[in-house]
């Protein structure tokens, strides 16, 4: 593909196609390859305390274990930290709306309804889930064949909802904050 389509997972491909799990994965290798992780997370150097995380993380499910043991009735049985966890690994490249979209959603239908109307949650909340699925797919064939497939995917509809982010810091590449000091940058200059 990358041979074949130009402008792959670069920036200014017309379709947006940018690859942010992929860039996030190269940033990463550079990081690790070329500074190595001695010069990051060794004792006193910048990042070293977040090697405490890694016992945050055995730890904290722990007392969340316990009190679902000690009682069995209340929300603590619904916390589940590592998949929590493993859910915010995935920031770096999603944008905000991924996120918010998704507690949205989980508060809904997986509290609200379900406290007040669980009947018709636990009747229907499997198919809900199938159907929201089903219509994003079936909603993403349609669109494709009706309106990108016959333009050679030049049809563009151009609303708030996507072209919100091309107002975002991110999308721009630029900083909220300018750096401040005598050399201008943020962090450390060297790793030494």
């Amino acid at each position: 593909m990358f041979g074949n389509i130009p402008h792959l997972c670069e920036l200014k491909h017309p379709d947006h196609f940018t690859c942010p799990q992929a860039r996030v994965f190269g940033t990463a290798s550079l990081i690790w390859g070329g500074i190595g992780p001695q010069r990051i997370f060794n004792a006193g150097q910048i990042y070293h305390p977040l090697l405490y995380f890694f016992l945050i993380g055995a730890i904290l499910p722990i007392p969340f274990y316990l009190a679902s043991r000690k009682w069995p009735q209340s929300w603590f049985k619904y916390v589940n930290l590592p998949v929590f966890m493993n859910g915010t690994s995935l920031m770096p490249p999603a944008t905000g709306i991924n996120f918010s979209s998704w507690a949205m959603t989980g508060f809904i239908f997986q509290y609200w309804i379900r406290r007040r109307h669980f009947q018709w949650w636990s009747r229907y909340n499997y198919i809900l889930s199938a159907a929201l699925d089903s219509g994003v797919a079936v909603g993403s064939i349609i669109i494709f064949f009706c309106l990108q497939y016959p333009n050679n995917g030049g049809f563009e509809l151009v609303w708030w909802g996507n072209t919100v982010n091309t107002n975002t810091l991110d999308y721009n590449a630029s900083a909220a904050l300018t750096p401040d000091g005598p050399n201008r940058t943020f962090g450390l200059l060297s790793w030494s």
